[in-house]
Formats: structure tokens, sequence, C-alpha cells
């Protein structure tokens, strides 16, 4: 066997290593997201309120939110696969940091079933970072004693997966509503404790009443969009949330 026949064989072999090197290497980008937030809203968040809530969230430096904003939902359709809510209007999207959320308008609001709170809730478990979920749920429920006592319980369940999972958690309770304001104050009054009651001491509560008034003029009576003043107020409301999510200790 020649030394040419030889070095070619040799030099042969050196580029199989280098192309199996090249072919099998595989890039590990490093995961640098320290805080996961899971936004879980009613048809409230396909509004101004839940689109500059999750742009807020953006901004927190290494974040990565995950926004489900399904019209017409309580907590109950959350958490019971029996009974998943299909809404027309469903807006779902997720970010990173400093990226823009997607406008919660026609093209981006679709016809959606509700996602399980439990599956949502494991998706999230075993990537980087620290948990937090903000449920912005209160306004759908029947104003009867059973409707009342089901919903305190059915938030008592989706804050026991929260313990679970071990993420922290802050509930925004409902804004007031024109709709609401005609039923007296004792309406927001019996509404709000019955979430605390469900909630107990595992989550943080947001008395959305304290930082909304509901316009006199204009809107559909519920929802904080359609009109200038109406988009005021939801922009500072999701700035108050904000502020406390940041500046609070959640639990």
């Amino acid at each position: 066997m020649s030394l040419k026949f030889l070095s070619k064989d040799y030099a042969l072999k050196i580029m199989i290593v280098f192309l199996l090197i090249s072919f099998t290497f595989v890039r590990v980008e490093a995961d640098n997201t320290s805080h996961r937030i899971l936004l879980i809203t009613d048809s409230h968040g396909l509004g101004p309120y839940g689109e500059k809530l999750d742009q807020l969230f953006r901004t927190i430096e290494n974040s990565h939110s995950y926004t489900y904003a399904i019209g017409g939902t309580a907590p109950w359709q959350w958490i019971n696969p029996y009974t998943r809510w299909v809404s027309s209007r469903s807006y779902i999207d997720s970010g990173k940091f400093g990226e823009s959320p997607l406008p919660s308008n026609r093209e981006n609001i679709k016809k959606t079933k509700t996602p399980m709170f439990k599956d949502l809730l494991t998706s999230l478990q075993n990537l980087s970072g620290e948990k937090y979920v903000v449920i912005s749920l209160g306004s759908n429920h029947q104003h009867t004693d059973w409707g009342l006592n089901f919903l305190k319980n059915n938030v008592s369940k989706m804050v026991k997966m929260v313990e679970e999972f071990n993420y922290h958690c802050l509930w925004i309770g409902p804004p007031k509503m024109r709709r609401w304001d005609r039923r007296g104050i004792d309406y927001y009054r019996i509404t709000i404790d019955t979430i605390r009651e469900g909630l107990g001491e595992r989550c943080e509560y947001f008395d959305s009443t304290l930082v909304t008034n509901y316009p006199s003029i204009g809107g559909d009576g519920v929802h904080y969009a359609n009109t200038p003043e109406h988009r005021k107020v939801a922009f500072n409301w999701a700035l108050q949330v904000f502020e406390t999510f940041q500046n609070g200790k959640l639990k």
C-alpha cells in the first residue's frame, strides 16, 4: 500500500469525522426566562384592558407571558371538562420580553373551546423561571344563593390547583359596570366577598372596583372599549393591576 493511498485514506477519515461532528452537533441556546406569567380572563381581556396588561407583562425583563381570554367564561368553564365553554369571542397569544401582543381585533378574535386550567398549569410546570398565574374572572355568574356558592367553590378549586403547582397567584376581581351599578353597591360587595371566601389566604386579591368607574354614556354597559373615555379607564385599570403584580408580594 503506497504512502499516497494512505494519505488519501487518512484525509477521507478526517473528512468523515468532521462531517459527523457537523451533522450531530446541536447548538443549545440557553433559556434565560426568569418569569412565566399565565393570564386567564373573560371578555374583559378581549379589549384594551387585556391587551394593555399583556403588553405591560412583556416589559418585564426575561419574561414570557401567555394570555387566554375566553369571552363569557366563569371559573367553572376552566376546570370542568364536561362543561367547557365554546366561545365565539376568544383571544390567545404568548410572547417574550419586548415582543408586541397580537392586536385584539376581529382578525385575532376567534371561536375557541375553553382550555382546561390544569392543562395550562401543567404546560409550564417544567419550564425555567418563576411561575405566576393572574386570573381575571368573576363578571359572569348567577347572583343567587346557589350561583354565589357555586362561584365560591369553583374559585376555591382553581386556587387549589395553583397551590398544588406552587405558582404565585393574583386574582383580579370584576370592575364596575353599568349593568351592575343598577343593582346597587351590595351587588359588588357580595360578589367580592364570595370570591375572597373562595380564595382564602392562597391568592392575592385585586379589587378592580377601586380603580374603575363605568362612563355614564356609551359602551355596552359591561366592557371598557369603543370610546376614548372607556379605553382610558381600561388602560389605567391594567396599569394598576400591573403595579400590584410588580410591587406586591404575591402568594
